[in-house]
C-alpha cells in the first residue's frame, strides 16, 4: 500500500478512537469485573471497522460548515427510494454495513437480538447521512435503506455461523464475556462519531503530505 494512503487511514483511525480511549479510561477501571484481552482486541477491531466506514463515506465535519452559503442544499438530498443509478451503489452500501451487523452481536450479548442490531445500524447510517448535509455529498435514502439491509444480512450471517459452531462444539455463548457497561457499543459509536465530526480535519492531512 502507498505510504500516503496508509498514513491517511491511520490519521482517520486516530480521530475515531481518541474519544473512545477517554471513555475507556473513565469506565474500564470502574468495571465490575476484569476485562478479558479477547474482548479488548475485539473492541479495537470494531473501532478499526468504524474508521473504515468514516473513511469510505467521507464523513462530514464541523469544518465543512463554512464551505457553503446555505446549510441545507435541496439538490444534494434524495428522498425517493430506489432512485440511484447502477446496482453497484446498492451492493457497496450493503457490504459496508454487513460487518456492523456481524460484529455487534459477536462482541456484545446485548445485541444478540435482531431488533437492537438493526435499529443500531439504521440510526448509525442515519447519523452519517444527516451529517452529509454539511459537505458536498448526497444525503440519500437509498444509502440508508441499503446500509440497514446490510446490518440485517450481517446479523443473519452471525446467527448462521455461530449456530453451526454451537452445533459442532456443543457450546453456548458466554453472555458474561463483556463489560458490565450495558451499552458499551453505543458509547463507542457515539464517541467515534463525535471525534470525527468535531476534531477530524482532512485539510490538515493534505497539507502534511
Amino acid at each position: 500500500m502507498h505510504t500516503g494512503v496508509l498514513i491517511s487511514y491511520l490519521y482517520t483511525y486516530f480521530f475515531t478512537i481518541i474519544f473512545c480511549i477517554m471513555f475507556q479510561i473513565g469506565f474500564y477501571f470502574k468495571a465490575q469485573k476484569k476485562i478479558s484481552i479477547r474482548h479488548f482486541l475485539w473492541v479495537y477491531v470494531f473501532l478499526f471497522y468504524l474508521s473504515l466506514v468514516y473513511k469510505m463515506t467521507q464523513i462530514a465535519t464541523v469544518w465543512d460548515i463554512r464551505r457553503y452559503e446555505t446549510l441545507i442544499r435541496a439538490s444534494e438530498i434524495n428522498l425517493i427510494p430506489f432512485a440511484s443509478e447502477g446496482i453497484t451503489t446498492y451492493v457497496l452500501n450493503i457490504l459496508l454495513f454487513m460487518p456492523l451487523g456481524f460484529l455487534l452481536p459477536t462482541i456484545w450479548p446485548q445485541f444478540r437480538t435482531i431488533k437492537k442490531t438493526v435499529c443500531t445500524g439504521f440510526l448509525f447510517s442515519l447519523a452519517i447521512e444527516l451529517g452529509q448535509l454539511l459537505n458536498h455529498r448526497i444525503t440519500d435514502i437509498d444509502d440508508l435503506l441499503m446500509n440497514t439491509l446490510g446490518a440485517i444480512l450481517g446479523y443473519l450471517l452471525y446467527r448462521a455461523l455461530f449456530k453451526m459452531i454451537d452445533k459442532r462444539n456443543d457450546i453456548k455463548h458466554d453472555n458474561n464475556s463483556s463489560l458490565g457497561i450495558k451499552y458499551e457499543a453505543i458509547f463507542y459509536l457515539v464517541c467515534s462519531f463525535v471525534g470525527m465530526m468535531l476534531i477530524y480535519y482532512p485539510a490538515l492531512f493534505r497539507r502534511m503530505i
